[in-house]
């Protein structure tokens, strides 16, 4: 597998400068506007009407008022008459439709003519000559005219409340007539043509009054102006802070993800290199490294096929407490087996010095042989690494393919890491929508 080129030889894209609005620039134009507003509110509290004008046409306006009371008042009352005098006069025409309706049924228009009949009629009867047939409808025509002139006598109660009604339509009309609102609308009229005047010579005033509020509303209409350009700055600024904080999170998320591919590249390489080495290299290597130290006179039967490095693990040193009969020496190199000294050493106490280095004492013990404590030992350690060694090769093809198989489960999932890492994340299109915040925030992210 082909090594991709090391993280740290990226170069990252040099940082966008993102220059914030001037606050101190907008805040002066503000200020000045300001300025000129409290001028102009300055000269609208002196263009004023004078005070005894002003209690003049409060003065007036309040008469106004009242006349308007007055008026209110006459109305009402004039109304209220109009509503009486109609009733009445619907019900006079009332009356008069009845007492019509009375005389239409018939041909006589008074009692007295129809008491005229009746005695004709008795006289008819009284005279006996007539027949039995005509007697009797006189009889029944005499009847009706009883009833009839019963019929009248009301209608006489009738003509006398219509005459009644009509002297109270006269009553209220006379009183309607005196309701009237021709002095206070008089008066209405001068207090309006007063106020009028007043008005008219305070024209000037108001004009000029009206000039400058104009002025001072398009001030305000200026700082407003003002303040929504700074904010849609603000929120353009505070967008392209976020677009470019989001492109820096990216960039540093892909550099983190090639590194991360780069160190799985690079152990996956390891792996199949240790894939093919045999098992226990190290250990049999390091065998045969011990058993040329212990024995000048054995030859390794081939080279060692691992990395040119010392036979010796450094990295597992361990220290061994030896037994008193020996010292180790810790900084330079003696031989293996030291005998006496010659004639100038025979005063002193003759005695064979072992010595063991660290290295070989560590080595052993990693390969679990027991370390020799005297020279008569050496062919006891010489024969248990042999005997180790033998068991090792037999065991190497099996623990071999077993080793294979784990390096290659390993490396299987690590390609699928660094698959999965190869997938790139989509890029940044559109900066995210912000809301305009504390320019303090906006300052610090800047910096």
């Amino acid at each position: 597998m082909s090594s991709p080129p090391p993280p740290s030889q990226r170069s990252f894209r040099p940082r966008r400068f993102i220059k914030g609005p001037d606050n101190q620039a907008h805040n002066a134009k503000v200020a000045e506007l300001r300025a000129q507003i409290d001028v102009i509110s300055k000269q609208i509290d002196k263009a004023v009407v004078g005070s005894a004008i002003v209690e003049e046409r409060k003065t007036l306006t309040e008469e106004l008022k009242g006349l308007m009371k007055e008026q209110a008042a006459m109305k009402e009352q004039r109304q209220a008459v109009n509503n009486q005098l109609k009733s009445v006069e619907a019900e006079v025409k009332r009356k008069v439709k009845e007492i019509e309706s009375v005389f239409s049924k018939n041909s006589f228009k008074s009692v007295g003519a129809i008491d005229k009949r009746i005695s004709e009629i008795d006289e008819q009867v009284e005279s006996g000559a007539l027949k039995l047939v005509d007697e009797k409808r006189l009889i029944k025509e005499q009847q009706s005219l009883f009833k009839l002139r019963k019929d009248f006598s009301s209608v006489e109660a009738q003509q006398k409340s219509i005459d009644s009604d009509k002297a109270k339509i006269d009553e209220l009309k006379k009183k309607l007539s005196g309701i009237r609102n021709d002095a206070v609308h008089k008066r209405f009229e001068e207090v309006q043509k007063k106020l009028d005047a007043l008005r008219s010579s305070n024209d000037g005033i108001q004009t000029k009054r009206n000039a400058l509020f104009s002025q001072r509303q398009a001030l305000h209409d200026q700082i407003k102006a003002l303040r929504a350009a700074h904010d849609a700055e603000f929120k353009k600024f505070k967008a392209d802070i976020e677009l470019e904080q989001k492109k820096r999170e990216e960039e540093e998320a892909s550099y983190k993800a090639e590194k991360e591919k780069s160190d799985l590249v690079e152990k996956i390489a390891k792996l199949e290199q240790e894939a093919t080495l045999p098992a226990f290299t190290k250990e049999i290597d390091s065998i045969h490294g011990l058993l040329g130290f212990f024995d000048p006179s054995y030859v390794k039967p081939q080279l060692s096929i691992l990395p040119a490095e010392t036979f010796v693990s450094k990295s597992n040193i361990r220290v061994v407490n030896p037994d008193t009969e020996f010292v180790v020496l810790k900084k330079e190199r003696e031989s293996f087996f030291v005998g006496t000294g010659g004639k100038k050493t025979k005063s002193k106490k003759n005695k064979a010095k072992f010595t063991v280095e660290p290295v070989i004492i560590a080595q052993l013990a990693d390969l679990n042989v027991a370390l020799p404590t005297s020279q008569e030992q050496v062919p006891a350690t010489i024969e248990a690494l042999k005997t180790k060694l033998a068991e090792l090769e037999a065991n190497q093809d099996a623990e071999t393919k077993k080793n294979s198989d784990k390096v290659k489960a390993k490396i299987a999932d690590l390609e699928a890491k660094v698959a999965a890492l190869s997938v790139k994340p989509e890029a940044t299109e559109k900066a995210p929508e912000s809301t305009p915040e504390a320019a303090e925030v906006a300052e610090a992210t800047e910096a």
